[in-house]
């Protein structure tokens, strides 16, 4: 009985070092997301603070169309997400239940 009892306290021990080794590891890896956090430049979430705690889904919607406006970025966009080349295309959000459209002479897409 002894011995069972002797083993058992052994397993509990190594148990606890690991727990312990896990809590001492996530206090480092907390420690060097703080660090590497507050090195960042000043942050801001242009979507969430536009919204004012009302937060929607709408609002991605919105901020993407605005920059799909933009020529260099819808180009660069289409290329790099649909690997096509495409002329300037209409961009509208939220309309139709469709969050983002995109519409050319040949060419429709939809984002949702």
């Amino acid at each position: 009985m002894e011995e069972a009892l002797r083993l058992s306290n052994r397993l509990f021990q190594c148990r606890l070092k690991y727990y312990k080794e896990g809590i001492l590891l996530s206090k480092h890896v907390d420690e060097i997301t703080s660090r590497h956090l507050s090195m960042r430049p000043f942050h801001l979430n242009v979507i969430e603070a536009a919204c004012r705690g009302r937060f929607k889904e709408t609002g991605h919607s919105l901020v993407l169309a605005d920059l799909l406006k933009h020529p260099i970025i819808q180009s660069s966009f289409i290329e790099r997400f649909l690997n096509i080349q495409h002329e300037f295309m209409d961009v509208t959000a939220e309309k139709d239940r469709v969050d983002v459209a995109l519409k050319g002479k040949d060419i429709f897409i939809n984002i949702v």
